[in-house]
C-alpha cells in the first residue's frame, strides 16, 4: 500500500485469486467464467480498500505513506471510485453474457442500487464528513459481500451458476 499498489493487488487476491484457487481446486480446471465473476468482486474489494483511505488521508501524508489516494489526491480519488463502481456494475451484467444464468440479474439489482446510493454520496463529497464516511465505509463492505452473495444465491437458487 505505501508504493501505491496495495490497492490494485488486494483486488486481485480477494477477487481472482481465491475465485479460480476454489474452483480450481474442485474441479481441476478454470472455466472461463470464473474469471468474469471475479471481476466484479475484485473491483468492489478495490473500492472498499480506496474509500477506507480517505479518513486516514492527511495522517498517511504526514507520515510520508504513498498509497493510491495520497498518490492522486481525494478529488480523484473520488473520482476513481466512481469509475471503479460504475465498472463494478457493467461488469455484474457482462457475467451474465459469459455464462452466469440470467435469473442473477435479480439478485444483482439491490447491489446496485446501494452501490448507486454510495456514488452519489461520493459525489456530494460526503467523504469529507467524518462520521458519514464511517457509515459509507460499512456500506461498501455490503457492497463486496452483496456482489459475493449475489452469485452464491445465483448458484443455490437459479440452478446453477455456469449455464
Amino acid at each position: 500500500m505505501k508504493r501505491g499498489w496495495g490497492e490494485v493487488l488486494i483486488g486481485f487476491c480477494y477477487g481472482w485469486l481465491p475465485m479460480a484457487s476454489a474452483f480450481y481446486i474442485q474441479t481441476g480446471h478454470v472455466a472461463p467464467v470464473i474469471h468474469w465473476i471475479s471481476i466484479p468482486i475484485g473491483l468492489s474489494i478495490f473500492n472498499v480498500i480506496l474509500l477506507n483511505e480517505f479518513s486516514d488521508y492527511f495522517a498517511d501524508m504526514a507520515v510520508g505513506k504513498r498509497n493510491l489516494l495520497v498518490r492522486i489526491g481525494k478529488k480523484r480519488g473520488a473520482w476513481l471510485y466512481i469509475l471503479t463502481a460504475i465498472l463494478s456494475w457493467i461488469s455484474l451484467f457482462f457475467s451474465l453474457t459469459r455464462g452466469v444464468d440470467w435469473k442473477a440479474f435479480y439478485l444483482f439489482i439491490p447491489v446496485i442500487l446501494v452501490s448507486a446510493y454510495l456514488v452519489v454520496m461520493i459525489m456530494r463529497k460526503k467523504y469529507e464528513d467524518g462520521r458519514a464516511l464511517e457509515r459509507l465505509c460499512g456500506i461498501n463492505i455490503a457492497v463486496n459481500l452483496g456482489i459475493t452473495a449475489a452469485y452464491i444465491l445465483a448458484y443455490l437458487f437459479a440452478g446453477a451458476i455456469i449455464s
